[in-house]
């Protein structure tokens, strides 16, 4: 070759990107959200957006998902599902109009994502049992709130199912501490700030604790994450 003629240039030098982590493990999860008045009506978008984020980053070839939210009362925003088009309609959704600004009645809504897995059935044969709690503050404020809750976080554990807290926004060091001592073993995420809830490498890190099996998502495909028989989609 010319070497007057000959050049070489750098190009592409930028690491690959790892993908996206997806939840490949057999299990049914239901997501109990907080929407007391202590999370706050400006933070709820938030909120919703970091939902929606893991509702998306799961194979519903595997999966089934719920979503319970509550305050003084629960609501099922929805029961356990692997149906790919509900998971697009509902995730966001109308869950912004699902605000109540209330207090935390954290047992009542404990008590209803069992019962949501108890009526839903198995996701497949074996598939384990997962129950994610957002919240950012203590059970409140009726009589007993936090024994109760502790009661049915001890009754969703000694089922068999694995009870994952998530502290969100500015919840202080005792409650962290408080929702470690109720969890499952490895189970306590703490998210400092909402704004942090919305970011990639967040939704990464709890779908990566929440999950056994993962599979990477390469940035540049073009499917939808929850193509049901699809395992990168």
């Amino acid at each position: 070759r010319n070497p007057q003629r000959y050049e070489i240039i750098e190009c592409n030098t930028q690491s690959c990107a790892p993908g996206v982590p997806i939840c490949n493990t057999k299990m049914d999860i239901i997501l109990v959200v907080d929407s007391s008045g202590s999370i706050g009506f400006w933070n709820w978008p938030k909120v919703v957006q970091g939902i929606s984020a893991i509702a998306h980053q799961v194979n519903y070839a595997h999966v089934q998902l719920g979503t319970v939210i509550f305050s003084s009362g629960v609501e099922t925003y929805s029961v356990l599902t692997n149906d790919v088009d509900e998971i697009k309609r509902l995730y966001p959704g109308e869950m912004q109009k699902s605000w109540m600004g209330s207090v935390t009645n954290t047992a009542m809504a404990v008590a209803h994502a069992m019962n949501l897995l108890v009526e839903g059935g198995r996701a497949a044969e074996g598939a384990k049992q997962t129950i994610m709690i957002f919240s950012d503050g203590y059970p409140c404020c009726s009589h007993g709130a936090r024994q109760m809750t502790e009661y049915a976080i001890n009754d969703a554990i000694g089922a068999g199912i694995r009870v994952i807290m998530v502290p969100l926004g500015n919840a202080d060091t005792s409650f962290i501490g408080y929702l470690n001592s109720l969890s499952s073993t490895d189970s306590t995420i703490p998210i400092s700030t909402f704004d942090e809830f919305v970011e990639e490498e967040t939704i990464a890190k709890l779908i990566e604790k929440t999950c056994d099996d993962i599979v990477m998502k390469p940035v540049g495909y073009k499917a939808n994450v929850v193509i049901k028989y699809d395992k990168l989609g």
